[in-house]
């Protein structure tokens, strides 16, 4: 009892200052690939693949970012394992309302939010059957993406920060891309 008194004393977690925007441009990982079900997993993971073209089309303005508990409602939207009927006038059921909004507002008009879960997922040019949860090379394959894209993504951001050399943002963003293996000219 003693020790987690001590322990409480301690915190390890700090307050964004007021500058700083803490949201993310892409879904942390760790709320895809968190779930002990490996159902969840999928449908999280075929959420993801659903609105991925949307979500990267905002990727270079970068005006477009969500809080981790949002990027979990959107990508259970997405991922139909949100049920609207059920989950009527709660907290959970008003988040999930919200990123419907967010997604229509990110660019998904010509998709019918409603039935967004329904929609077939593809991942490197093939379909992927809804029924099964995908096979664990195609799961890391996407998980990778998304943290290397983050990394990408944060780099830029960072750079955009501290950067006092005068180019332009085109010309700064063309020599960061050249860092990575394949980019290089």
């Amino acid at each position: 009892e003693q020790a987690l008194k001590l322990l409480a004393d301690y915190n390890q977690t700090y307050i964004s200052p007021v500058h700083i925007d803490s949201r993310f441009s892409l879904p942390p990982i760790r709320k895809i690939a968190s779930s002990n079900n490996p159902q969840v997993v999928a449908k999280l993971i075929f959420g993801w693949l659903r609105i991925r073209s949307l979500v990267l089309s905002k990727l270079p303005a970068q005006d477009w970012r969500a809080g981790s508990k949002e990027w979990r409602c959107l990508l259970e939207v997405a991922g139909g394992i949100y049920d609207e009927g059920k989950d009527q006038d709660t907290l959970a059921s008003r988040r999930h309302a919200e990123m419907k909004i967010r997604l229509r507002d990110l660019g998904a008009e010509e998709i019918d939010i409603d039935q967004i879960s329904e929609c077939p997922v593809f991942w490197d040019g093939k379909p992927l059957p809804l029924a099964d949860i995908p096979p664990f090379e195609v799961i890391r394959q996407i998980l990778w993406e998304i943290a290397e894209l983050g990394f990408r993504q944060d780099l830029v951001s960072l750079d955009r920060c501290l950067d006092e050399s005068g180019m332009s943002l085109v010309d700064r963003a063309e020599m960061l891309n050249r860092c990575w293996k394949g980019s290089a000219q």
